[in-house]
C-alpha cells in the first residue's frame, strides 16, 4: 500500500500546521518507509523545518507549487506513482 499526503503547506511560509504536518510525515516515513508514505507534491527529501520558507530546495518548491495549482485550478490529474 502506498499513502500520499498533501504536504503543500511544507512549501510555504508557516501557516500554523507546518510543524505538525512535518513531524507527522517524518514519523510515518520512519515507521513505514519513504517508499510507502510519499508527500504530494513530490519532494526528493524533506529538509529541516523552516517556518519562514520551504522545507525543500528552490526548484522542488517551484515545481511543487506549480503542480498543486495545476491540480487544484486546472484539474490536472495527480501523478501515478
Amino acid at each position: 500500500m502506498k499513502i500520499a499526503i498533501d504536504a503543500t503547506a511544507l512549501l510555504l511560509r508557516s501557516a500554523g500546521v507546518k510543524s505538525v504536518l512535518y513531524h507527522w510525515l517524518r514519523a510515518l516515513q520512519d515507521l513505514a518507509g519513504a517508499e510507502s508514505v510519499v508527500a504530494y507534491p513530490p519532494m526528493p527529501e524533506l529538509g529541516g523545518l523552516d517556518h519562514e520558507g520551504s522545507v525543500a530546495g528552490r526548484w522542488p518548491t517551484l515545481r511543487g507549487i506549480v503542480m498543486a495549482v495545476a491540480n487544484q485550478r486546472l484539474c490536472v490529474p495527480f501523478p501515478q506513482w
